[in-house]
């Protein structure tokens, strides 16, 4: 009769693969992930709307967004949008992360970005509360923002849909 263990080497090689597997995804989702989210409130999303709150808009654009960014959205349209935008909607009084991680979007003239996607729960003084989707890419030693735009909201007489910075009008 025969040992019923054909390939017991093979059972570890599985074994081990899973173990690592698993522990990737702990590491990512417990460690990586939060601190990279911390990274991006305290580099990226306070001060760009600090400087934007201040109305100095042109130091927000130049200093927090990418150069891909900044070519789709010239300073000059760039500051009339977000003057709309402060008018219509008041400033922002607080902010709570939904969700962050890495993938890809689409925006304008079907260009696609990869990178580091948050969804954050916005709410501005005036209008109330939208959801507000970011793509942040790495550029000049810091993270930048690549895309930002509204997903959904929840509010009283808002325009629909709302998209923040993207080519397309409201």
């Amino acid at each position: 009769m025969q040992n019923e263990v054909r390939h017991p080497i093979l059972s570890v090689i599985v074994l081990l693969f899973f173990g690592g597997a698993i522990g990737t995804w702990l590491v990512f989702n417990f460690y990586v992930l939060p601190r990279r989210t911390r990274e991006v409130d305290q580099k990226l999303i306070r001060p760009y709307f600090a400087l934007v709150d201040e109305g100095r808009f042109e130091e927000a654009w130049r200093n927090y967004t990418t150069e891909r960014f900044r070519h789709e959205w010239p300073l000059e349209r760039y500051q009339e949008r977000w003057k709309e935008h402060l008018d219509h909607l008041g400033k922002v009084t607080k902010r709570n992360w939904l969700y962050s991680g890495w993938g890809s979007s689409s925006y304008g003239d079907s260009k696609s970005s990869f990178g580091f996607g948050l969804k954050v729960q916005t709410w501005f003084e005036h209008k109330g509360m939208y959801v507000v989707k970011y793509q942040v890419a790495d550029e000049n030693g810091g993270p930048r923002l690549d895309w930002s735009g509204s997903t959904r909201m929840e509010g009283r007489d808002t325009p629909s849909p709302n998209r923040l910075f993207r080519p397309d009008p409201y």
